[in-house]
C-alpha cells in the first residue's frame, strides 16, 4: 500500500507540465496552479490520515530538515508583514509552504528500507515526462503540433520556451549518467510489488516491451539534445552543461586524470590559462547571441541591487517583485535621463521576474531570507555517504547531484522557481539528496507520548491545510472560468456584461493585479470613470506596467485632473523609455488642454525618437503629431 501511495503521489505531481485547460483564463499557468493545489490537498489529507493510524513511525531528522523548517518559519514571518496581501492570499507563500510539506513527506518515504524502489519510481517518471516533452517540442519544430505561444515555435506544453528548456536541462544530467552502464528499468522498480497480478503484468511487459524502458535514458538523452539547442535559451544551455560536466567528471574521475597529466607546474598553468580562455570566450559568445536580452538582464540586476540596499534586512515582501520592479525601473530612468536615451532605455521592458531567483528572493525577503535559502540549498551536499554505497545507488546519487547543480545554475540565470513543473522538482531533489547524504542528527520512535502528540498536531495542521487548498482550488477554478468569459466579453466590446462578470469574481481575485487591471480598464471603457480610477489604483498595489499607468492617466484626464494625468503618462514613459505611446498621450493631453507650446515642443522631440519596432499604429501617431506641429 505504501509503495502504491508513493507512485500515485509522484505521478500526480510530475504530470503537472501536461495539465492545461482552454476554459480558464491564462490556462497554461492557472490550470497548473489549481491542479498543484488540488494534488497537494490530496497528498496532505491522505498521508496525514495514513500516518496517524500507522502503528509505528520512526523519524530521522537531518541538517536539511532543520534548514528547511527554519526557512519556512521565516517565510511565514515575511508573508505576514508583506503589504497588501494577507498570508492566505499570498500565492508565492502558499506554493513554498506546499513544497516544504512535499519535501518532508517524500523524505519520510525515502528514509525507509525501500528507498531504492522510490528512487526508481521518481527516475522513471522524470525521464518519461522529459522524453514526452522533448518529442512534443520536436513535433512543434517540424510543424506537426502547434506551439502554445504564437511568438515562439517551440514551447512543449509550456507557455514559453524558457521554462520548457529549463525543465529539460535539469533532467539532462540524469539521462546522461544513466545512458552509460547500468540503467533504470520498469521491471526493476515494479518487481517490488507482492501482488501476483501485478507481477504477471510486469513479466509480460519485461518480455515484450522491456527494451523501451531499459533504453529510456538513452532515448531521453537523444531527444533532449535534439531540442535543447534550438530553444535558444542560454540559461538552459548553461544549466544543462554544468550538470552534464559534473556527472562526466565524477563518473570518469576526470579531475584525477587531469592532475596526473598536468603534474608539472608549467602544464598546470597552461591548462588553467586555456580553461579560463574557454570560459571567457563562451561567456562572450552567449552574451552576443542575444545581446539585447543580455543587456536587459544586466539592467534588471543593476536596478534590483540598488533597491535591495534600501531594504536589505527583510526585503519588500514575499511575492512583491512583480508589483515593485517596474516602479523601480521608472525611478531609475527618472533619476538617470541619459540612460533612458541609451542602450539601457532601448532594452528596458515590463518585467515580472528578476531572471535570477537568488536576486529576486533577496529583494523580497532580504539578506536573512537569502542566507536561510542558501543554507537550504547547500545543506544536502555538505556530507557525503560512505564510498561503500552500491554501484547502482552511487550512479543514481551522481545523477541527482548533476540535476541539482543544473537547477542551481538555472536559479542564477533564470526563473525556474516561477514555473511550477521546475519548482516541484526542487523538493524532490532535496529529499533525494538529504536522505542519501546527510548525517542523521536525531532519531525518534513514535512510541513516546510526546512524539505521538506532536505527530497528531502536525497531521491535523496538514489536514487543515489540505482542506484549505481544496477549497481554494475550487474557488479559483470557478473564478478563472468566469475571468476568461469576462475577458472574451471585454475583447468583444461588450463592456457592460463584462463588468458584471468581473464584479462576480472580485471576492476571490481581489488581490490579483492582472484581474484588477482588466477590471479597471473595462470600467474605463464602460465610462465608469470614478470606479475605474478606484480599481486601477487598487491594481497598482499588486502589479505595475506602462499600460496600467497610461490607463490611469486617461482616467485622470477625463476627471479633469490634468496634473495627475501628466504624471501618470510620464511615469509610464520612464518605465519603458523606448515606447512611443505614453509620450504621445502626453502630447495629446497638452494639446487638448490648450498648452500648445509644450505640446509642439514634445511632439517635435517625439518625432525624432528612434523607433524600436515600426508599426502602422506608430505611423498614424506620427501623422497626428505632424498635424499638431503644423496647427492642422
Amino acid at each position: 500500500m505504501r509503495k502504491l501511495i508513493f507512485i500515485i503521489y509522484s505521478i500526480l505531481l510530475l504530470i503537472t507540465p501536461f495539465i492545461n485547460s482552454d476554459e480558464l483564463y491564462n490556462g497554461l499557468i492557472s490550470t497548473r496552479q489549481i491542479w498543484f493545489w488540488g494534488v497537494a490537498s490530496l497528498i496532505f489529507i491522505t498521508y496525514s490520515v495514513y500516518f496517524i493510524f500507522k502503528k509505528k513511525n520512526t523519524f530521522h531528522i537531518n541538517l536539511t530538515d532543520i534548514c528547511i523548517a527554519a526557512w519556512g518559519v521565516y517565510l511565514l514571518f515575511i508573508a505576514d508583514i508583506t503589504p497588501y496581501s494577507p498570508v492566505i492570499y499570498n500565492i508565492k507563500f502558499v506554493n513554498y509552504l506546499i513544497i516544504i510539506g512535499i519535501y518532508f513527506i517524500f523524505r519520510h518515504f525515502l528514509s525507509s528500507n525501500n528507498r531504492l524502489f522510490y528512487e526508481n519510481v521518481l527516475i522513471c517518471l522524470l525521464l518519461f515526462a522529459s522524453l514526452v516533452q522533448s518529442i512534443w517540442g520536436l513535433l512543434q519544430l517540424y510543424g506537426y503540433l502547434p506551439s502554445l505561444n504564437a511568438n515562439f515555435k517551440i514551447t512543449g506544453t509550456f507557455y514559453n520556451p524558457a521554462p520548457y528548456a529549463l525543465y529539460l536541462s535539469v533532467i539532462l544530467p540524469l539521462a546522461v549518467i544513466l545512458s552509460f552502464g547500468n540503467s533504470v528499468s520498469l521491471p526493476l522498480f515494479l518487481s517490488y510489488f507482492r501482488y501476483k497480478w501485478i507481477n504477471s503484468i510486469i513479466k509480460f511487459i519485461s518480455e515484450h516491451y522491456g527494451i523501451i524502458f531499459t533504453g529510456l535514458p538513452v532515448l531521453t538523452l537523444i531527444a533532449i539534445l535534439l531540442v535543447l539547442p534550438v530553444s535558444l535559451i542560454r540559461a538552459s544551455w548553461l544549466a544543462g552543461l554544468s550538470g552534464v560536466m559534473y556527472v562526466l567528471v565524477v563518473q570518469y574521475s576526470v579531475i584525477q586524470k587531469i592532475k596526473s597529466i598536468f603534474s608539472v607546474r608549467f602544464y598546470k598553468f597552461f591548462f588553467i590559462l586555456i580553461f579560463t580562455a574557454l570560459v571567457i570566450l563562451t561567456g562572450y559568445a552567449l552574451y552576443n547571441i542575444k545581446k539585447d536580452s543580455s543587456n536587459g538582464k544586466l539592467l534588471i540586476t543593476e536596478v534590483t541591487l540598488r533597491k535591495i540596499m534600501h531594504k536589505p534586512v527583510f526585503g519588500y515582501g514575499l511575492g512583491r517583485f512583480e508589483a515593485e520592479y517596474n516602479n523601480w525601473q521608472a525611478e531609475y530612468f527618472k533619476n538617470n535621463p541619459d540612460e533612458a536615451e541609451g542602450i539601457k532605455g532601448k532594452v528596458a521592458g515590463n518585467t515580472k521576474y528578476a531572471f535570477n531567483d537568488f536576486l529576486e528572493l533577496t529583494s523580497e525577503t532580504g539578506f536573512i531570507g537569502l542566507l536561510l535559502f542558501l543554507m537550504v540549498v547547500i545543506s544536502p551536499v555538505l556530507k557525503k555517504r560512505s564510498d561503500t554505497t552500491p554501484n547502482r545507488e552511487n550512479k543514481y546519487l551522481k545523477g541527482f547531484n548533476g540535476m541539482y547543480l543544473s537547477l542551481l545554475v538555472a536559479l542564477l540565470f533564470s526563473f525556474p522557481l516561477f514555473s511550477l513543473p521546475t519548482l516541484i522538482i526542487l523538493p524532490v531533489l532535496l529529499s533525494l539528496l538529504s536522505t542519501n547524504k546527510n548525517i542523521i542528527l536525531f532519531k525518534w520512535e513514535s512510541n513516546h507520548w510526546f512524539i505521538k502528540i506532536g505527530v497528531v498536531l502536525i497531521c491535523l495542521f496538514l489536514i487543515a491545510l489540505g482542506v484549505f487548498l481544496s477549497d481554494k482550488s475550487k474557488k479559483t477554478y470557478n473564478a478563472y472560468y468566469t475571468f476568461d468569459e469576462a475577458v472574451l466579453l471585454y475583447q468583444g466590446d461588450n463592456y457592460k456584461e463584462a463588468s458584471n462578470s468581473f464584479l462576480e469574481i472580485y471576492p476571490t481575485l481581489k488581490y490579483n493585479g492582472e484581474y484588477l487591471q482588466y477590471y479597471g480598464k473595462n470600467l474605463y471603457l464602460n465610462k465608469k470613470y470614478p470606479e475605474s480610477l478606484k480599481m486601477l489604483s487598487e491594481a497598482k498595489k499588486f502589479t505595475s506596467d506602462e499600460i496600467l499607468f497610461t490607463t490611469l492617466g486617461d482616467c485622470y484626464k477625463v476627471a479633469g485632473n490634468t496634473l495627475q494625468a501628466e504624471k501618470a503618462y510620464q511615469f509610464a514613459h520612464y518605465m519603458v523609455p523606448h515606447k512611443f505611446y505614453p509620450l504621445y498621450l502626453k502630447v495629446i493631453l497638452f494639446n487638448e488642454t490648450g498648452d500648445t507650446i509644450n505640446a509642439k515642443k514634445l511632439a517635435a522631440k517625439l518625432l525624432k525618437k528612434t523607433i524600436k519596432i515600426p508599426s502602422q499604429a506608430i505611423d498614424e501617431m506620427k501623422s497626428n503629431l505632424d498635424s499638431i506641429l503644423n496647427n492642422k
